[in-house]
């Protein structure tokens, strides 16, 4: 996935996973920004998608994906691809919401004519009723993590999982780089992050001054403080 307002370097998602996730949402009347409560059922002809998915891949040396949206979906992952690796990196809420009340609230963010109307007044609930977003943003933060949280403890103890904040990821990225080309076995070319990282488009903590529920950002910090624990040592 290319770039776009929201981001001028580009997203980097797989097309058919991002579909793919889309198409449950949809089914299941809801978006990317889930709530807590937010059941989301998968049909056999959503799973038969998902294997052909896997089915188009089998013949590549090596493959692999990132999107978001995976956090939700993990059981059916897991369950499909049993002996897969998996990159966990991790940010703080505030950083999450921030970016997300950016991308979602922004004048440029493309939609199609038939959408103008709606999209107007979804750009002044933005603006005078921030606090409402702040919260509908950090509860999503908290069900994606949350979904994450519960594949990583089906899988501890595995040498196929890797977990790290953002921070880790420029402190530690040779470490990183060394385990997964070492010890997975994957081949890939060395970066420097100098090329690919862009300071300027990470946001830093408390942007804003977000006035979350209490009960929410309780619940946040419960669960990055499990994160926090479940870190990967690399050596």
């Amino acid at each position: 996935m290319g770039e776009d307002t929201s981001n001028k370097f580009g997203h980097f998602e797989d097309y058919d996973f991002f579909n793919f996730h889309e198409q449950i949402l949809k089914a299941n009347h809801c978006t990317y920004v889930t709530s807590l409560e937010q059941k989301l059922v998968i049909s056999d002809k959503m799973i038969k998608k998902a294997e052909k998915i896997l089915e188009d891949r089998k013949d590549l040396p090596q493959w692999g994906w990132k999107e978001p949206r995976t956090c939700l979906f993990m059981s059916l992952w897991d369950k499909l691809l049993p002996d897969g690796y998996a990159i966990v990196i991790y940010r703080h809420y505030d950083e999450v919401v921030d970016s997300l009340y950016r991308r979602e609230s922004a004048l440029r963010k493309a939609v199609k004519k038939v959408y103008i109307p709606a999209r107007i007044i979804e750009l002044i609930s933005y603006r005078i009723n921030k606090t409402y977003h702040y919260n509908k943003f950090l509860e999503a933060w908290i069900r994606y993590n949350n979904d994450l949280f519960e594949y990583i403890q089906k899988k501890k103890g595995s040498k196929k999982i890797l977990i790290f904040s953002v921070g880790d990821l420029l402190k530690d990225f040779d470490l990183i780089y060394d385990t997964i080309t070492r010890d997975w076995g994957f081949r890939l070319k060395k970066i420097s992050m100098e090329n690919v990282f862009s300071n300027e488009s990470m946001k830093g903590r408390n942007a804003q001054v977000f006035n979350y529920k209490s009960s929410l950002r309780k619940k946040a910090d419960e669960v990055l403080e499990k994160f926090e624990t479940l870190k990967t040592t690399l050596e």
